[in-house]
């Protein structure tokens, strides 16, 4: 028996040893996703799918996408998630299927031309895309995490402080997390808490004048005149509609706040007077302006995705681009060592792989250019040096930068980049 101590002795300081080993392998890291948007929900996903690290993930957001809000907030709009942001998806490990399966989305065809007696179909270039409102996708994506047991904190509350030292929100009532994400869109409050902290370089941008106002509108019992899976697109007002996903309401925008009764008349009948005075009296949203930053990570634990990093969104690329930048960000944090300073050096090195492509996405937007930017793109053009074309950019999904060589071009130059030089980089050209 004397013999037999010492082994077991042995044996049980090894299961110890291996107890720390995974232990310190399996360590958690606590991730704060600001904002509740597809981006968010997909970037949680893909990081609470990987099986080598353990992520406790929390987002928090004002405004949680319900049946309701769904169908009739501010925020319902036809988006489309084409190739880029269906290989994104992808990548992150939600497929085509998975999501029409929910029943929340229709598979997207294409644009639908509409005149006032006809429509014109135009196919969509690659198959496997979806169509529905901006909190369609919410809620899909959210169906499949439940479907998969995938857990995260759910944090309903409006963020309006960010300590970025500690690392904590709304004066400490939530945190410390180890990495807090902004994808809180264009007016994200992670970003002007970075920049305030001088962590970050901002720069605002404006779109062009009497392009960004529209009011959202529903067209009742219409199915009978739409097809389901279609992106509708009157030329003379420049709206933009289609179906509610497994609904007889058709949910859409009128640029500058035109009268419905613009809308070809086979369309309208179906609105009660009361519902066009209440359009008539909705106020105008505004969707122009936006921001470039000079990082996409920040030492400490930070990064920004989507409209919160660069806005506005080129035509139809807003949802698209967030998730493009999700997945980029999600294979980053999961291929980062343990260790917390290596999750750190491995998003710094995701922050200057991504600034190629977010430079040029920045080109392709809405907003005023400076004089130079704006002759670039234009002799470029013809040389093959930058792509004009929306729908080209639609049905790509090659990477940002490889459409246009004009950022990369005025980097070797020393011309300005479309995104702004880092805090860093400014006090070392002032030193010199």
């Amino acid at each position: 028996d004397s013999k037999k101590k010492p082994a077991v002795s042995r044996l049980c300081l090894l299961c110890v040893c291996l107890a720390a080993c995974q232990s310190q392998w399996m360590e958690s890291t606590s991730v704060l996703i600001v904002g509740g948007g597809p981006a968010s929900i997909a970037l949680a996903i893909g990081l609470l799918s990987c099986n080598k690290k353990n992520f406790i993930v929390s987002i928090i957001e004002n405004r949680w996408a319900d049946d309701q809000f769904v169908r009739y907030g501010t925020r319902s709009y036809p988006v489309n998630v084409t190739a880029r942001g269906m290989r994104a998806l992808e990548e992150i490990g939600v497929l085509y299927a998975e999501l029409l399966a929910t029943e929340c989305v229709d598979s997207f065809y294409g644009h639908a031309h509409c005149h006032w007696s006809h429509d014109t179909y135009e196919e969509f270039p690659h198959s496997e895309c979806i169509i529905g409102t901006r909190d369609d996708i919410v809620c899909a994506l959210l169906k499949i995490a439940h479907a998969r047991g995938l857990k995260f904190t759910r944090i309903q509350a409006q963020v309006y402080d960010l300590n970025v030292q500690n690392k904590t929100i709304n004066q400490g009532a939530f945190g410390p997390y180890d990495l807090i994400i902004g994808a809180d869109g264009k007016n994200s409050i992670v970003r002007k808490m970075l920049q305030i902290a001088g962590k970050i370089t901002v720069r605002t941008r404006e779109s062009r004048i009497g392009e960004t106002l529209f009011k959202s509108f529903h067209l009742h019992g219409v199915s009978s005149f739409l097809r389901r899976g279609w992106l509708y697109l009157h030329p003379p007002t420049h709206a933009v509609f289609s179906l509610i996903p497994n609904e007889d309401i058709a949910i859409g925008i009128m640029p500058h706040g035109s009268s419905l009764s613009y809308l070809p008349s086979r369309f309208v009948t179906g609105i009660s007077p009361q519902q066009h005075q209440t359009y008539e009296e909705a106020p105008m949203v505004d969707a122009g302006g936006g921001f470039v930053v000079s990082d996409l990570a920040i030492p400490g634990g930070f990064a920004l995705i989507g409209d919160a990093a660069v806005s506005p969104a080129p035509a139809g690329q807003g949802i698209n681009h967030a998730f493009d930048a999700a997945a980029s960000l999600c294979r980053a944090i999961q291929l980062a060592p343990a260790q917390y300073c290596s999750l750190e050096n491995s998003l710094l090195e995701w922050n200057e792989q991504r600034k190629p492509d977010e430079a040029a996405y920045a080109l392709f937007g809405d907003a005023q250019k400076p004089f130079w930017l704006k002759a670039a793109c234009l002799f470029g053009s013809p040389l093959g040096l930058h792509t004009w074309s929306g729908h080209y950019l639609k049905s790509s999904a090659a990477p940002y930068a490889k459409l246009t060589s004009v950022p990369a071009l005025l980097a070797k130059i020393g011309t300005l980049s479309p995104l702004p030089s880092s805090p860093a980089a400014d006090t070392d050209t002032r030193n010199k």
